[in-house]
């Protein structure tokens, strides 16, 4: 049905086909739009002003503006985007005999029906419409709407005892904002476009009507318009010029992949979420935990595992509420208990926990102290050190490092650097390669001479050439073990620059800024770990490297490859190694001889 807004026969506006199908739908929620210069603003202004086409006999069936109870409430994000929707629709309702007034600010019909207009500048203004009535919304730039939790609020003041005036919203937006990925969650990837989709626990019907610049005859041949939209990032003009919600990977974390994105061609290593069972982890790469603690908003527990190569596998969650430090302890327990017991495994974890914990108290003991009482209950009678920040005495330096090194879970305070955390986390997430590679060749000749003065540097020579291709991405979530995190990295924005610190991740209206810490604590912490390779893979590679192999060597060469491999891995790592025992008497009676010979 043709959509015109008319006075007597004076066309004043008339819709072209997209936003005539928009305009007349009948779901209780519509989104239109999904791209830039889709012509939204006005199709939200021409819809206020149409009736109800199931035809109940009303006068309003023509235009809901002849009910003199009609009232319809338009809102958008901050006062400037209002002012100009206010300025545009001045044009458009002034010559149907509505009048703006600024206090209130609204435009009243001669009917006596009225269409209000505000802002959600804050997180106060989504209150104050609670407890009115309106019989339509429309809210533009849905995703600047930063949590569903708030959009619900306002959706909740749809309500009207006339049934001739059926409740509506009429929804538009574009992909980005703080607010796309719950938009994106329940229009986008609930039904097809132009599909309608029961929510079947209300029972309420809604649909999406993407729309492109394309699609607006008026920008359609605008050049000007065209080319800024094409001089945009590629990421950007999917999404704006295309409507492209998959585009953008995330606000905060835009290279950020539950997987690689089709329509702009990249790699599979553009994929930061797998399944367990593609990873094959051994049990002795290093793991260890991170969490954060909260009582009335959630407690995140993430377990880690690194490969050699240096990527980070987040490999388990615990997410739970309303949960006493104790309790969560208990939960801890439980929850690393199979992880100590591997053969081969780690047998000891060091925990990376909030900061606020050790010095937060529920009660006379802190946070952390509370946390490690509930490991106990699990692990054992003291299981678990909590690492202070400094000692008073050599004597309690030792007493202390005794407890550590029989420990099985280490609890230490996590560092706190915010924006350098995250910063750290967008470097793991990057997926494309940055280094030159290297044309240069292996010298033989100079390698030997390194051999001779320095095995430090001599190694530094055999792994400059031993280098595979850069792994990519550093930083990998299991999601099937781990569906918070998952959830929460594509939600996260940046702060406000009028509010905050636009480096730093908004926390306001934002659940699973939990899991966000707690990772960020893992993570980061992992950046000043000392990582230690197991001697045996240390010397398997350097075999490897030098073409080597193991059954072609004479005794007195097996045993000089493991002596010197021996001194050298100490010397690179400060780590003992056990030494490797052959069977040949000749290989003994050299073993004996070596370490005078050895330099």
């Amino acid at each position: 049905m043709a959509v015109e807004v008319r006075v007597n026969d004076k066309v004043l506006w008339s819709a072209f086909p997209l936003q005539e199908k928009a305009l007349n739908c009948d779901e209780d929620e519509i989104l239109f739009g999904g791209a830039r210069g889709g012509g939204k603003t006005a199709a939200g202004q021409a819809w206020l002003l149409t009736g109800n086409r199931k035809q109940t006999g009303h006068a309003c069936d023509a235009s809901y503006i002849l009910h003199p109870s009609y009232r319809a409430l338009v809102l958008r994000r901050n006062l400037n985007d209002l002012a100009d929707w206010i300025a545009k629709a001045k044009l458009l309702y002034g010559q149907l005999g509505g009048v703006y007034t600024q206090r209130p600010s609204q435009f009243v019909f001669p009917s006596g029906a009225t269409i209000v207009t505000g802002h959600l500048d804050d997180a106060d203004a989504f209150n104050h419409y609670i407890g009115q009535e309106f019989s339509r919304l429309v809210l533009e730039e849905l995703t600047q709407i930063p949590s569903e939790d708030l959009y619900l609020k306002v959706l909740g003041s749809l309500r009207s005892p006339h049934d001739e005036l059926r409740c509506q919203a009429f929804l538009t937006t574009n992909p980005g904002g703080k607010g796309m990925y719950w938009v994106r969650s329940r229009f986008i990837e609930k039904t097809k476009p132009h599909e309608t989709y029961t929510d079947p626990e209300t029972g309420r019907t809604r649909i999406y009507i993407p729309a492109k610049v394309s699609d607006n005859p008026i920008y359609a041949q605008d050049r000007t318009y065209l080319g800024i939209l094409m001089s945009l990032s590629p990421a950007m003009r999917r999404a704006w010029l295309d409507g492209d919600w998959d585009a953008i990977g995330g606000q905060y974390f835009p290279s950020f992949r539950t997987k690689p994105n089709e329509s702009l061609k990249e790699p599979q290593e553009a994929r930061h979420v797998w399944l367990s069972a593609e990873a094959a982890l051994m049990p002795w790469y290093h793991t260890w935990l991170s969490a954060d603690w909260g009582f009335a908003h959630d407690s995140a527990v993430y377990r880690y595992v690194q490969e050699p190569n240096g990527r980070i596998h987040v490999v388990d969650e615990l997410i739970l509420n309303q949960t006493t430090p104790e309790e969560l302890g208990l939960e801890i327990g439980k929850f690393i208990w199979p992880a100590l017991q591997q053969p081969h495994a780690q047998k000891q974890l060091t925990l990376y926990l909030s900061p606020d914990a050790f010095g937060q108290r529920t009660e006379i003991r802190t946070i952390a102290d509370q946390l490690s009482a509930g490991i106990q209950n699990v692990l054992g009678a003291d299981t678990v050190y909590i690492l202070p920040v400094s000692s008073d005495s050599e004597l309690d330096l030792l007493r202390r490092a005794n407890l550590q090194a029989n420990a099985s879970v280490v609890i230490e305070r996590a560092p706190n650097q915010r924006v350098a955390g995250w910063m750290y986390l967008q470097s793991l997430m990057r997926w494309w390669p940055v280094a030159p590679v290297s044309d240069a060749k292996f010298d033989t000749n100079y390698a030997l001479e390194l051999h001779r003065s320095s095995p430090a540097k001599y190694q530094e020579y055999l792994n400059f050439f031993d280098k595979k291709d850069e792994v990519l991405p550093k930083l990998v979530i299991h999601g099937d073990k781990c569906p918070a995190l998952v959830d929460a990295i594509p939600k996260a924005v940046a702060a406000d620059p009028e509010k905050g610190n636009p480096e730093d991740v908004d926390d306001k209206h934002f659940k699973g800024m939990d899991s966000l810490d707690s990772l960020r604590y893992g993570c980061f912490a992992a950046k000043f770990m000392r990582k230690v390779e197991p001697f045996e893979e240390f010397y398997s590679r350097r075999l490897a490297t030098a073409g080597l192999d193991l059954a072609s060597m004479s005794g007195d060469a097996k045993v000089w490859a493991a002596r010197k491999a021996e001194k050298d891995y100490a010397a690179l790592t400060g780590a003992d190694s056990k030494p490797i025992h052959f069977n040949t008497s000749r290989a003994r009676a050299h073993r004996r001889a070596s370490p005078a010979r050895v330099k």
